[in-house]
């Protein structure tokens, strides 16, 4: 079980056990070559790396377009990890989406704003602010906390 975006359970499949996978590849392995038909073993798909949007977010447009356009949603952060196959595809750490998640984040038909909390430590600079900007639509917008030397 993990939360979802919106504060309820769902369940998400555990993957198979590494023995199983493995059985079933060595299964698969013995009738294929004991096929004389048997086409040549194919090559293995490229692997991705990065984050990456999970499957499905396209089917939310429709209910992102018929929200009123003054209404953002957004959250506290994009970096994490529970939001494996809500937001992004595969399980990552929260370090790598800290510096990946951004972009994968900024693409949910849904979530239109994000906070930037790391600014109430110690303010950013101007490139910081450029960085994360570049990595979402033009109607993207950041709630920004203001530092401590301003509100302590």
């Amino acid at each position: 079980m993990q939360d979802d975006l919106f504060g309820g359970q769902t369940d998400v499949p555990a993957p198979p056990p590494a023995a199983a996978k493995d059985a079933s590849a060595a299964k698969t392995r013995t009738a294929t070559s004991a096929s004389e038909d048997s086409e040549p073993p194919r090559a293995k798909p490229p692997r991705r790396t990065g984050v990456h949007p999970a499957p499905g977010l396209d089917d939310l447009k429709p209910l992102a377009a018929a929200l009123p356009a003054q209404l953002r949603l957004g959250t506290s952060s994009w970096s994490y990890p529970g939001w494996q196959g809500l937001l992004w595809e595969g399980a990552h750490s929260e370090a790598t989406l800290a510096k990946q998640g951004l972009a994968v984040y900024a693409q949910h038909p849904l979530l239109r704003t994000v906070s930037i909390d790391r600014g109430f430590y110690r303010p950013l600079t101007v490139s910081e602010y450029e960085r994360y900007a570049s990595q979402v639509p033009e109607d993207f917008r950041f709630v920004v906390k203001a530092p401590s030397l301003v509100t302590d």
